[in-house]
């Protein structure tokens, strides 16, 4: 399992989705892709017919951060600017006088209208 803490909540809200897939930040293609291929079929509604509704709806939740972890780190150009995101919200305000922060924010807000499809 990566270093990270799980309830990294980046600037948009999202979590850190190196985690999510249980990958390191320096991780390659081949081996973000075999995570999510292991998790998905760990976490897919299909694999857990005949358990309870509590238990797919957990899974239904897992999948789709899953899903959208994968399809921000499986881009070079969406990972990217995933990393650069990751990268500002490293900062403490305390040591930056709070400019580090404030380029979180903007560039949080930058990645999720991105990813959202909307043109900065």
């Amino acid at each position: 399992m990566p270093k990270g803490n799980p309830n990294n909540n980046l600037a948009n809200g999202d979590e850190d989705y190196y985690y999510t897939l249980g990958v390191t930040r320096d991780a390659d293609i081949s081996q973000i892709r075999a995570e999510y291929v292991a998790k998905a079929r760990q976490f897919h509604p299909d694999a857990l017919v005949g358990r309870s509704k509590e238990d797919l709806n957990e899974a239904g939740l897992k999948m789709a951060r899953l899903n959208k972890a994968w399809e921000v780190l499986s881009d070079p150009v969406t990972r990217s600017r995933y990393d650069m995101l990751l990268a500002a919200n490293q900062y403490r305000p305390n040591i930056a006088g709070g400019a580090a922060n404030k380029v979180g924010k903007f560039l949080g807000k930058l990645y999720s209208e991105y990813s959202r499809g909307k043109s900065p």
